[in-house]
């Protein structure tokens, strides 16, 4: 199982070794589905755990995508929260796509 630390080391790296100018917009929940699907086990139950713990994921914790968690990351992804970070982001869509899954299991959220 990838750790918390690990994963913002990776896409701090992923983000130093590859900047563009474009800011963050249009994450899509099939973008963030592939993303989540491509995790192991035990970082999806992370995720969903984190959602939970935030009150946007309100199903059983089985580490499986679906409309609960669509739901979730519909909710989140129009939140003042999530707005006011993801605007500022300037690194490439693939570390964006994966900030967004990961948003509460990292520091940046805490701003």
């Amino acid at each position: 199982m990838i750790n918390r630390r690990r994963l913002i080391l990776i896409a701090a790296c992923a983000a130093v070794a590859t900047p563009v100018k474009s800011k963050s917009g249009g994450i899509t929940l099939r973008e963030l589905r592939e993303e989540f699907n491509s995790k192991d086990y035990g970082t999806r139950r992370m995720i969903q755990e984190s959602m939970q713990s935030q009150g946007y994921y309100n199903r059983g914790i089985d580490g499986a995508w679906g409309e609960g968690m669509e739901v979730a990351y519909k909710r989140f992804m129009a939140s003042d929260q999530y707005l006011k970070v993801a605007k500022t982001w300037t690194w490439p869509r693939h570390v964006q796509i994966i900030d967004t899954l990961m948003f509460f299991t990292s520091d940046m959220y805490l701003d």
